[in-house]
């Protein structure tokens, strides 16, 4: 729990009817060898912002301290929509949603539904007012066919729906999720993503969302703002904020990078690297997606995969 004090932001800085989060400069020393330090962020309603990096660079540290799970030393951070002028952290915690990566299993009450009453009930929602939430969010979330069964009889991705409906049954402002598809296949991914880009800008109950992952490519359709971690600190985005020279496809071929860069003559290639599966191939910004795919079929190059990364974070990875 945080002390009386501990948000410290001038009031000037905290304006705005949907920003639900701000934090300057913030950051937590987590050992002697690791600091998340100088992350700026601003979080509104109807707005996701997902946090990508490699293992071990801070983005389950900085959920927490959104969350309010750990105590920053570093900055400041306010909540400007539900905490305008006075610092309560028990106000503010009512407001905030935190799903972990790792969920906890149920005790005492197993089943769904009797589990999201009980819920309804802890954060003060009337009988009647719990129990209409309940179908809101069952019908909403699809869990109609789930609702009866037990913890154990869920498979993971309807238990990571369930902690949602859990979560809605009181209607946060901010909604904080820690790597949600790390378990989920591509299917469950892609409706779990769409539900949360869906319950973001809901007319009735917009949200912030944060969200933490290692699914780039999947979290970039629905977020408005991708940041990067390394080091324990966000990397400028200068692959938005700078021209670029260049452009970056990443292919799957059924060459070696030799063989490649000569089926593409013709074509300004600046390299190609050979990364793993794919290869990726930076070429000269004239060259767009439709030129570069025309070549390789012309080349009788048999293209498996294919996608412009060129303003994608995962270039972030390559730098």
């Amino acid at each position: 729990m945080q002390k009386r004090g501990i948000l410290q932001a001038e009031q000037h800085e905290c304006v705005g009817d949907s920003l639900v989060f701000r934090c300057k400069n913030l950051g937590r020393r987590m050992s002697s060898i690791f600091n998340l330090s100088g992350v700026n962020l601003d979080l509104q309603l109807g707005k996701i912002t997902g946090i990508v990096g490699e293992n071990g660079n801070g983005k389950t540290t900085l959920l927490n301290l959104v969350a309010g799970e750990l105590r920053h030393d570093k900055g400041w951070l306010a909540y400007p929509l539900f905490n305008p002028a006075k610092k309560n952290w028990v106000n503010i915690k009512r407001s905030v949603a935190y799903i972990p990566q790792n969920l906890k299993p149920l005790v005492g009450i197993n089943q769904v539904r009797q589990q999201l009453l009980f819920t309804g009930a802890l954060k003060g929602l009337s009988p009647n007012a719990s129990r209409q939430m309940c179908d809101f969010v069952v019908n909403r979330l699809g869990l109609q066919n789930e609702v009866g069964k037990l913890w154990s009889e869920l498979s993971t991705g309807f238990r990571l729906r369930f902690e949602l409906a859990k979560q809605l049954m009181w209607q946060p402002k901010l909604l904080v999720l820690d790597e949600p598809l790390a378990n989920l296949d591509i299917k469950s991914q892609m409706k779990f993503l769409v539900d949360i880009k869906n319950l973001a800008q809901t007319a009735s109950h917009a949200m912030a969302i944060i969200i933490s992952s290692q699914n780039i490519y999947e979290v970039e359709k629905v977020a408005d703002k991708v940041i990067f971690l390394k080091g324990g600190a966000p990397v400028e985005d200068e692959l938005v904020n700078t021209q670029k020279n260049y452009r970056c496809y990443e292919v799957d071929v059924d060459k070696n990078a030799d063989e490649l860069k000569a089926g593409l003559e013709g074509i300004h290639i600046i390299e190609i690297k050979d990364n793993s599966f794919y290869k990726l191939v930076y070429t000269g910004q004239e060259t767009s997606a439709a030129i570069l795919l025309h070549r390789l079929a012309g080349s009788g190059i048999t293209v498996k995969y294919f996608r412009d990364i060129t303003d994608s974070s995962r270039m972030y990875f390559e730098k």
